[in-house]
């Protein structure tokens, strides 16, 4: 048995931008569609609005294209979820099946996910429903966040341009300025990492910065 759970929308009011997320999803017209999302493997797309189902020899699906909107499935081990345009509003929805003996949390996470990774309602400043109160806390966690890292990379900046501005030799307001920058940089690469699990994402960067913590303490 299997069960429907339906988080329902966020307002999209430009449709350049729902049209861009969606196209994101595509790689901008080259069917890279996404392999991961978080922690969930992605082990079919089927996509109705150009026409394309990965799980077919053929790669075409068979249900109709959905024409004149957006609408994207995910499939994963054992769940399945779909983003799709209003016909009729400036909304994006999405719905989500999964067997009931996996539980509504473990639904809610992957969705959450989805939602957050390829949607971004943060970043592309979509409009969450107030009852949606994970995704306004969600919101509200990664404002926060974002808030803190742009002093704290402004003032690492500063201490490394100091740095540079001083003899070669070590001294001990040079071993206070560099311990100070390890921390700054430790507690960035923390944050956002942070954000990366707020996001549903992986950062790129957070092994460059371990690295670079590391030459720094060296």
């Amino acid at each position: 048995m299997r069960q429907v759970f339906l988080l329902p929308e966020v307002k999209s009011p430009d449709p350049a931008v729902t049209s861009q997320l969606f196209a994101a999803q595509r790689g901008d017209g080259a069917r890279a569609y996404p392999q991961r999302v978080g922690s969930f493997v992605v082990k079919g797309v089927r996509d109705l609005t150009v026409g394309y189902d990965s799980r077919q020899v053929d790669g075409k699906p068979e249900l109709p294209l959905n024409l004149g909107g957006e609408m994207i499935t995910y499939y994963f081990e054992d769940a399945e979820v779909t983003l799709r345009s209003s016909g009729t509003e400036p909304k994006i929805k999405w719905y989500s099946e999964m067997p009931c003996s996996y539980g509504e949390s473990r639904l809610r996470e992957l969705v959450k996910a989805v939602v957050c990774s390829l949607l971004d309602p943060v970043g592309n400043n979509l409009e969450i429903r107030p009852e949606d109160k994970e995704l306004l806390q969600l919101r509200e966690s990664i404002k926060e966040l974002e808030s803190r890292l742009g002093p704290l990379t402004n003032e690492a900046a500063g201490i490394i341009r100091k740095l540079r501005d001083m003899p070669f030799e070590f001294t001990t307001e040079s071993g206070k300025l560099r311990e100070q920058v390890i921390a700054n940089i430790h507690q960035e690469s923390q944050w956002k990492e942070r954000l990366a699990i707020l996001r549903g994402e992986k950062l790129q960067n957070i092994r460059f910065i371990a690295m670079l913590s590391k030459a720094l303490s060296s």
